[in-house]
């Protein structure tokens, strides 16, 4: 009897870690913008989701580079495309829906945008949101030498421990268990948000409600991995500050094909 208990419960277990990626079909449903741009590159949303993935790799995604190393892809179509992309939430700032959370996690970035995510978190506190840790999702990315300069350390982690020691944030949210995640890179490349998610599940957290903080226009991709990583019962919603600049065509489909790599039917 212990022995079938214990099967049981191994099973319940698997079944509660199970990854559950965002669904490509109700993405559809909610976003039909995204049916007109698979047209507009002569492509259908009726396809399977496997060939629609690997044709936007072909297309749309500059797969090994960082994102300042992109050619410039479709510039030409910008004043068509625009206005998809605005139907598709790539642009305004998405602010919490919620007033209280377990977790806030925010994903690393370059200087500056660490410290616009890290502020816009900042700016939702004094807003009224509420959450009882702090996580910043980071590794061991090296730093641009403009970033070096600044920040006097070699990897991202230190730059974002840096960025939060100088932050100014409320007294209340200060006092908050704060964590920095470091993860480590695979096959020779730099850590990316997978990696960071799951050192940071590595460290076995307590599932709970998590307010994710990315910024404009990643916001998309970056809550498609993490939905995709943590299990039930984790919950999970992505804020984000309104893009700073005009990103080109390039960055945005980039970022469009690299969440749909995300989804599952």
């Amino acid at each position: 009897m212990r022995s079938v208990l214990l099967a049981f419960f191994l099973l319940c277990r698997l079944f509660l870690l199970a990854e559950r990626p965002i669904s490509y079909h109700e993405t559809l449903e909610q976003k039909p913008a995204l049916t007109e741009l698979f047209t507009l590159f002569g492509t259908s949303s009726d396809k399977p989701l496997v060939q629609l993935k690997e044709e936007t790799r072909a297309l749309w995604m500059q797969a090994g580079k960082e994102r300042w190393e992109f050619e410039s892809r479709y510039e030409e179509e910008k004043e068509i495309l625009w206005p998809l992309f605005a139907k598709l939430d790539l642009f305004d700032s998405i602010l919490a829906s919620r007033s209280h959370y377990d977790f806030a996690l925010v994903h690393g970035a370059l200087l500056s945008r660490v410290e616009d995510r890290l502020n816009f978190l900042i700016s939702e506190w004094n807003r009224g949101v509420r959450f009882n840790q702090l996580v910043f999702l980071t590794g061991q990315r090296p730093l641009q030498p403009s970033e070096l300069a600044k920040v006097g350390a070699p990897f991202e982690t230190d730059m974002v421990r840096w960025v939060y020691e100088r932050a100014d944030m409320p007294v209340e949210m200060r006092a908050l268990p704060v964590t920095f995640v470091d993860a480590s890179g695979q096959n020779g490349r730099r850590p990316c948000t997978e990696d960071t998610v799951r050192t940071w599940l590595s460290m076995k957290p307590i599932p709970g409600t998590c307010l994710c903080v990315s910024n404009q226009p990643y916001t998309c991709y970056q809550d498609g991995v993490i939905k995709r990583l943590l299990p039930d019962p984790f919950t999970v919603e992505t804020i984000g500050p309104q893009t700073g600049s005009d990103p080109s065509v390039s960055i945005l489909l980039d970022t469009l094909a690299k969440w749909l790599n995300q989804m599952d039917e």
